[in-house]
């Protein structure tokens, strides 16, 4: 684990986060090592898990949705090889 967050609903509700490093993430040919994720510490009102990996990791990516086929297109920018913020 790296640290943890609290972060506030619009309601001002409290949430613990932990922020740890995810080993590998794995996006067809791409492997991605040691990304900065948030794990929500408790489940949120709705009811389910969430776990995030943030705008550090989506702003390595050129991003199309596709609303017609339901697809996310993802293609590396100029930004892939720059190193995690550890506190993103």
């Amino acid at each position: 684990m790296i640290r943890t967050a609290i972060l506030r609903d619009p309601r001002g509700v409290a949430y613990e986060n932990k922020i740890v490093l995810s080993p590998l993430l794995r996006l067809n040919n791409f492997a991605l090592a040691n990304i900065p994720t948030f794990v929500l510490a408790n489940k949120n009102p709705a009811g389910f898990e969430i776990n995030d990996f943030g705008n550090d990791l989506l702003k390595r990516f050129n991003i199309i949705l596709d609303f017609k086929k339901d697809y996310v297109y993802l293609k590396p920018n100029e930004l892939m090889s720059l190193p995690y913020r550890e506190n993103s």
